[in-house]
């Protein structure tokens, strides 16, 4: 097998605690036919300072801090191979994690080779005509996200990372899918990812925008398609998701019910209804049913 050389793009934000680590995890591939590109976005800590440590094994890049997505961007932009992956800072690879992802993709002669976090796969499994159903099923945890994907670099000849704070992932996907005519997803562990216990932060939250355009482009992509109904199901049920979530938080967004009330396509079920007209009583129901099934749990 020819080893072709394969990037690795890590975007970097005030990630002084997890940045060697992520590094080092890179520099020690079994696969050596690799270059590291960094995306420092603007950090303001002692990122920068680590990753000089650095400097004559990774191609360091500064930037002014203009979010992940445009970080994204700007790497794959100075990706001058074939083949590319992203790394998250917090995060770090199994060290034979490129040779098993590369090899598997040659093998499948596949265009996008996803390898697992936890082993909890039996089996590979191969898109092709489905490849879309796993958008809307939850069947493989961190199907959605960026990293952890061996990717052919000229699917991305025409697309990028929306400038977003929240959900460009969500956004892109379906596009991405659209582009390719194979993926694979491997049962064998190539990654390690730092859950944020913190989940979506109250801050974050309030970016909702970001979330509802990435559903909305979604829901309009599959428009005239047999997954229309599902997409706009998804779409719709982010407003009331998001509403709950900050009410949760003595947050009211009523903007968030004014714009469901303009995007329902009619026939309506009984559910966006209640919302739509009665938001408060809907979240009574809401959090008491939360309560149930968390006693229950």
């Amino acid at each position: 097998m020819n080893n072709k050389n394969i990037s690795i793009i890590v975007t970097a934000y005030n990630s002084e605690n997890y940045i060697e680590r992520c590094i080092k995890s890179l520099i020690n591939q079994t696969y050596k036919n690799i270059e590291i590109i960094v995306v420092n976005d603007g950090s303001t800590d002692k990122t920068i300072d680590i990753l000089n440590k650095y400097k004559n094994s990774i191609k360091i890049y500064e930037k002014a801090n203009e979010g992940v997505a445009n970080a994204r961007n700007f790497g794959i932009k100075k990706c001058q191979t074939e083949y590319f992956m992203f790394v998250d800072s917090d995060d770090y690879l199994e060290e034979n994690a490129v040779k098993i992802l590369y090899t598997k993709l040659v093998e499948t002669n596949s265009d996008i080779v996803m390898g697992s976090t936890n082993n909890s796969l039996k089996e590979m499994l191969v898109l092709e005509e489905n490849k879309f159903d796993y958008l809307f099923n939850n069947k493989i945890k961190y199907f959605m996200v960026p990293w952890n994907k061996l990717y052919k670099k000229e699917i991305f000849s025409d697309l990028k990372y929306p400038n977003l704070t929240l959900a460009e992932d969500e956004y892109l996907i379906h596009h991405i899918l659209d582009k390719i005519i194979k993926m694979v997803i491997i049962p064998e562990k190539t990654y390690n990812y730092f859950h944020n216990p913190d989940g979506l932060t109250t801050t974050k939250l309030q970016n909702y925008k970001d979330i509802i355009c990435a559903f909305k482009d979604r829901y309009n992509f599959f428009k005239n398609t047999k997954y229309e109904k599902i997409a706009y199901k998804q779409y719709m049920n982010y407003y009331i998701n998001i509403f709950c979530q900050l009410k949760r938080k003595n947050i009211t967004q009523k903007e968030l019910v004014y714009e469901f009330r303009k995007n329902i396509v009619l026939p309506v079920s009984f559910k966006y209804l209640l919302f739509a007209n009665a938001d408060e009583i809907y979240y009574k129901l809401f959090a008491l049913r939360s309560k149930i099934w968390k006693k229950y749990q």
